[in-house]
């Protein structure tokens, strides 16, 4: 692939997604191959992986989804994200102040 050195959060997304569907790759893997930094890298894959477009193996490498499962990880994304919400608002006793309130 070649370098990618637009800014454009569309576009990043875009070569980020590009290299995922050439075959499973590790995020490293990515920051290499398209030249991009690796928290540019890390933010685009956090927006794949909450629109289910893309799954993370056992072994670290991420893939593109089937369209059948991208409904599924999307919502079981959403959920994961709210339970570690609700854990750390329970856990700095921010529910609790909701009854005082």
């Amino acid at each position: 692939m070649t370098e990618c050195t637009n800014g454009n959060l569309e576009t990043n997304r875009h070569w980020v997604y590009a290299r995922i569907l050439k075959s499973p790759v590790k995020i490293h893997d990515i920051v290499k191959d398209i030249n991009m930094p690796i928290q540019t890298v890390s933010g685009r894959i956090t927006e794949l992986l909450d629109k289910g477009l893309i799954n993370q193996d056992m072994d670290g490498n991420f893939y593109a989804a089937t369209v059948s499962d991208m409904d599924e990880l999307k919502n079981r994304r959403q959920w994961e994200k709210f339970k570690k919400w609700k854990a750390l608002g329970e856990k700095m006793g921010y529910f609790g102040l909701m009854e005082h309130v």
